[in-house]
């Protein structure tokens, strides 16, 4: 082999991967230093653990069922700073029951509700939290025992912006559903829900 041949070709291998560099740090840079969009619309996706507790006015509280499943969300809203957020929010959540722990195979818990959230960096790329509240449905898919339930909820978040249309985070929920059908029968049922969701969020 031509010795000269092979030493150009070494030097554009390391012409390559500097330039390929070059752009992977312009990238990162320009996102540093990106701003906000005024408008927040933001679609994710998550997976949850689940904890739930069933209480009755009739029998004594059931041992806890635990679960997991799927989380999809949908926030829509504005930025009143470059650093906070305030929006409407939609979210189901898909739960799937182990049939030795619980009455119910699977359920769907819907929350619609409002939010905060604050970045701790104006530029792109910082850590942020976010508080919600929420009215919710708990409701029941198969099983021996149907559930239909109504109630609040209230959800705790931390996360990183990645950069300026995608962040990751964790999610705390707490959930109390009572029965929706509590003045029409008299086995008023009580269900407690908490949950840890790990989300990924893509952002306008």
């Amino acid at each position: 082999m031509n010795p000269h041949r092979f030493c150009a070709a070494v030097d554009d291998a390391s012409m390559l991967k500097k330039i390929v560099l070059i752009l992977v740090v312009a990238f990162w840079a320009g996102q540093a230093h990106a701003e906000r969009n005024d408008f927040v619309f933001n679609v994710g996706v998550g997976y949850g653990l689940n904890n739930q507790s069933v209480s009755s006015w009739e029998v004594e509280s059931r041992p806890a069922s635990s679960s997991d499943g799927l989380v999809g969300r949908v926030k829509v809203g504005f930025m009143p700073t470059p650093v906070d957020a305030m929006f409407g929010f939609g979210q189901v959540s898909e739960l799937n029951y182990s049939s030795q722990q619980s009455n119910i195979e699977s359920a769907t818990l819907t929350l619609t509700g409002v939010g905060f959230s604050h970045y701790l960096n104006a530029d792109v790329g910082s850590p942020y939290f976010t508080v919600a509240v929420a009215l919710g449905k708990y409701r029941s898919n198969g099983g021996s025992e149907a559930l239909d339930n109504r109630g609040h909820a209230f959800l705790l978040e931390t996360g990183y912006e990645v950069f300026k249309h995608l962040q990751v985070s964790s999610t705390f929920m707490m959930a109390r559903m009572a029965d929706a059908s509590f003045y029409y029968s008299d086995d008023y049922l009580d269900v407690s829900t908490t949950s840890m969701t790990v989300n990924i969020e893509f952002k306008l």
